[in-house]
């Protein structure tokens, strides 16, 4: 092996570091692509007319009852389904709808929007692997949001007016021949990704978990600058 690297090997091997991150990449956008035709077989569109009266309460009620969707730990590496909550308007009014992929069992949604609306009515059609919610041949344009921070920080859920009600005013101006579209997809946490959250919210608020404190016990304090372990009251070396 030494003979080889000296001999010239390592010019080979730095060479074949970009072609497998090529192949790497090359895989998982083969995988990511094979995912999404997956879920979109079979794919219905749940198009819901809300109730006269609806609270953010009943929105948390609907995400909750959701939480069928997960699957069990074994099949959870090869895909977890996720809904999309979408709202379109137009110059004709907005359209409140749910996407849902064909591996989610029929009436799983429909049931959840009824039970945690009361009065709202629900109407299912199956869609065709590609079909779009804006008008075929319209020039679109959009853009991607995500969370700025990590997972560990908090969202805040307590609103004093409904927290659409910008949304829902801007898409009044819509004139004859526009329309928007906005999309929120969303699954149920697993367990391992709620442990890892609760773990970095931990440290952020200077609990270094069981491992770093019983270290910590053990090891002399530090005289010059010696501080105080919040989970077992310890000094800390820093």
């Amino acid at each position: 092996m030494i003979d080889f690297l000296v001999g010239g090997g390592v010019y080979a091997v730095i060479a074949m570091i970009p072609l497998i991150a090529l192949a790497v990449s090359a895989a998982l956008i083969t995988a990511r692509l094979a995912r999404h035709r997956y879920l979109s077989r079979e794919a219905r569109l749940v198009e819901i007319l809300p109730p006269p009266q609806a609270t953010l309460a009943n929105a948390t009620e609907f995400w909750n009852h959701t939480m069928g969707l997960l699957k069990p730990r074994w099949s959870r590496w090869l895909v977890q389904p996720h809904l999309c909550v979408e709202i379109v308007a137009s110059a004709a009014g907005v359209r409140f709808q749910v996407w849902v992929p064909g591996i989610v069992p029929p009436g799983t949604v429909e049931r959840a929007v009824a039970s945690a609306w009361p009065g709202a009515t629900t109407s299912t059609r199956n869609l065709t692997v590609g079909e779009s919610p804006l008008p075929k041949g319209a020039y679109t344009t959009g853009g991607l949001v995500r969370l700025g921070r990590g997972e560990e920080f908090p969202l805040r859920t307590k609103f004093d007016d409904d927290p659409l009600r910008a949304l829902l005013g801007a898409l009044e101006d819509l004139v004859e021949g526009e329309h928007c579209l906005v999309r929120i997809s969303a699954r149920p946490a697993t367990g391992l990704r709620l442990a890892r959250a609760r773990k970095a919210a931990a440290r952020r608020q200077g609990h270094p978990g069981l491992g770093p404190c019983c270290w910590t016990r053990w090891t002399p304090p530090s005289p010059r600058s010696p501080g105080e372990c919040r989970c077992c009251r310890g000094h800390v070396m820093t």
